[in-house]
């Protein structure tokens, strides 16, 4: 992992949380110049928080959506989960995931489109 950090022809991006860009921007690149011949990272886009039912996701509070689980609840369902968490990214402002969306979305903008489809090809 060393080679790849002190390596210059390495882009170097931090996706992170809005919390952690004070570490990520001040802190952390501070500490790679003290501690050997590091790349800085190229850029540091932070998005703003993605929150669970109207509350603060928390592992600890086990107050998440555990994969592990979700698979089991909902096979072969990958790509919903990734498509609906896709559409709530909250780039510009806090968001929240809530299971009426998730249904929402995999009803009206996915299964919709795939019931368009065929329509579509067959004309």
């Amino acid at each position: 992992m060393g080679e790849i950090l002190e390596n210059p022809d390495t882009n170097l991006i931090h996706f992170i949380g809005k919390d952690n860009i004070v570490f990520h921007c001040i802190i952390f690149p501070i500490m790679l110049k003290m501690f050997g011949n590091f790349i800085l990272p190229k850029n540091v886009p932070a998005n703003e928080f993605l929150n669970l039912e109207g509350n603060k996701i928390s592992t600890s509070r086990n107050w998440a959506v555990w994969l592990h689980e979700y698979l089991i609840d909902f096979p072969d369902m990958q790509d919903v989960l990734r498509y609906v968490l896709i559409s709530t990214c909250p780039e510009t402002k806090d968001n929240d995931f809530t299971w009426k969306d998730f249904q929402a979305r995999n009803n009206s903008e996915l299964v919709a489109i795939y019931e368009i489809l065929p329509i579509e090809f067959y004309h």
